[in-house]
């Protein structure tokens, strides 16, 4: 349900259910019933960032009131923001026959569990040449000495200990 801020032109429902260009796009057909002189009903088909609120502004109009009533076959009936019920099972029911054919789950190797085997996995990679890390290994990157400790990298003397400042000898001349 939408109030606008003036009267609604002759063919304004056309034009909005027709489709409206917002963001780059051309929104979906929809159902626009005029219920007075500033109010209309809409069902929309997609659901885009603020659609109804940016299809008015792009014929002329701006929203003075929005109220959503129902979600799919969900209605909202006398809930106030903040409100909320649960779902009847009749409600669920034609909820999940709603998204039965719904392609938003992933698909392929990403989605899909791997297989276990029982062997262990392959190694890949080679190993550096010079300085090890860890022990693990990396694709040809050189490490100059340095060594991986969570995450962050500090310098090793020869037998791998960490040098601190102090430790350092002075370089200057007394």
């Amino acid at each position: 349900m939408v109030t606008v801020n003036k009267s609604l032109g002759s063919d304004f429902a056309s034009k909005m259910s027709g489709g409206i260009p917002i963001l780059g796009t051309m929104t979906k057909p929809c159902r626009v019933s005029v219920l007075g002189r500033t109010a209309f009903k809409i069902t929309l088909t997609q659901g885009l960032n603020r659609q109804i609120r940016r299809m008015c502004e792009y014929l002329g109009y701006e929203v003075v009131q929005l109220a959503r009533v129902r979600i799919m076959s969900v209605s909202l009936g006398k809930l106030k923001p903040g409100q909320w019920r649960n779902l009847s099972p009749q409600e669920i029911e034609e909820l999940n026959a709603a998204i039965d054919h719904s392609h938003s789950e992933p698909t392929g190797r990403q989605g899909s569990p791997k297989k276990q085997s029982g062997k262990p996995p392959a190694k890949t990679g080679t190993k550096t040449r010079g300085a090890k890390t860890n022990g693990a290994k990396t694709n040809g990157a050189k490490t100059n000495g340095a060594k991986k400790t969570g995450g962050k990298s500090t310098r090793t003397g020869r037998a791998g200990v960490k040098k601190s400042p102090a430790a350092r000898p002075s370089r200057r001349r007394k």
